[in-house]
């Protein structure tokens, strides 16, 4: 059986701010793992975890700490998103260069198209490797 998921299922999960939903997210992602169930994931749902749990205001967890909650998640087989390898690339990207995800994400879409020029006022994509920036 497939279902979808909101953000706000895997923040209880990963903060535990809330034990009772904590552990009833822990025994759903169990069913995830164990193949039982698939969880469809919309790739939005998935940028809003980076920036909630990045978010200075609420969670304050660093890129690669944001990556390391994320990935064993996103990486179950039965998680299912339509842009599951670009947005991993994106992840990557976002604990090595500490850039917004946002643009991380641009350019592991400009990659995944095999585009190798973005048109933006952001100097930061100026150090992606393949990728030239260009200001309109």
């Amino acid at each position: 059986m497939e279902y979808f998921a909101d953000t706000n299922i895997f923040i209880r999960y990963l903060v535990n701010d809330d034990a009772q939903k904590s552990r009833q997210v822990r025994k759903l992602l169990k069913k995830v793992e164990q193949e039982e169930i698939v969880l469809r994931v919309a790739e939005h749902v998935l940028c809003e975890l980076v920036y909630v749990l990045s978010s200075n205001k609420l969670y304050n967890k660093t890129p690669s700490e944001v990556k390391n909650i994320l990935l064993p998640i996103v990486s179950l087989a039965n998680v299912k998103c339509d842009s599951k390898a670009t947005f991993v690339a994106a992840l990557n990207t976002y604990s090595e260069m500490n850039i917004d995800f946002e643009d991380c994400l641009t350019v592991a879409y400009a990659r995944k198209y095999g585009i190798e020029t973005i048109y933006s006022y952001d100097s930061h994509l100026d150090g992606f490797d393949g990728i030239k920036r260009l200001v309109p």
